[in-house]
């Protein structure tokens, strides 16, 4: 009889012991459930820390193309002989010249992380002369077209560079006054650009471009000006 009991009684506890990790148990299935949750957190934080550590690469290669406006500023010292205009009050003069706002367009290739090259279009319109130097007045607007080269200081989100172009320049000089016979004159020169700037990457593709050049003509024109420009880059 003890036999039989102990022996229903160990078959039981066994009973007890396999129904308790039964995959259908109640018991069983939260602790699978809180296993999968767990190994889905552990997971799910492990991609997003990795995510965040892989920055773009902001200094690939590729296109990119540009759109922004700049202020120029006149550091002229031409006299209206030079211009090709000769206002008789007084002839010879060297009036001074006003600062004035342009455009800016541009297209470039980034080839190398430090390195890029690019095509840059900008018109500066309405350098005019300052009432009182000259009469009548005089008003110039100058197209510059240049291929530079920037130098890139660093390749994360904020990019500084140097700048150095060489530039063809049109300066197209007009008298204020429809009296006169010859109301404008065109002059064609070459030039040397440099200056600096910096880019700052809003996201993978678009930028912000901060830009400051100075333009040295060569010829007998003594043309100089500065432009300080701002606008958006796009990079493909």
């Amino acid at each position: 009889m003890m036999s039989r009991y102990s022996s229903s009684r160990e078959d039981s506890g066994h009973e007890s012991r396999i129904s308790r990790f039964h995959p259908w148990h109640p018991n069983s299935a939260a602790v699978v459930v809180a296993t999968v949750l767990a190994v889905g957190l552990l997971q799910g934080e492990s991609a997003s820390a990795d995510s965040e550590d892989q920055e773009p690469d902001y200094a690939r290669s590729g296109w990119y193309g540009g759109v922004g406006g700049i202020f120029a500023i006149s550091n002229y010292s031409v006299t209206t002989n030079d211009l090709g205009v000769a206002p008789p009050e007084p002839a010879g003069t060297d009036p001074d010249f006003g600062n004035t706002f342009g455009v800016d367009a541009r297209v470039g290739y980034r080839a190398w992380d430090h390195w890029a090259f690019e095509l840059d279009y900008q018109w500066q319109a309405g350098f005019d002369s300052q009432k009182g130097s000259i009469h009548p007045d005089l008003e110039i607007d100058t197209h510059l077209l240049s291929l530079n080269t920037k130098l890139f200081a660093l390749t994360g989100r904020w990019q500084p560079y140097a700048l150095l172009g060489a530039s063809f320049l049109v300066v197209n000089t007009e008298i204020v006054d429809d009296d006169f016979k010859k109301p404008w004159d065109i002059d064609y020169l070459f030039a040397a650009r440099f200056g600096a700037g910096v880019d700052f990457y809003i996201d993978e593709h678009w930028a912000l471009n901060l830009e400051g050049t100075y333009v040295l003509p060569a010829g007998e024109l003594d043309a100089d000006m500065a432009s300080v420009g701002l606008g958006f880059q796009y990079r493909f």
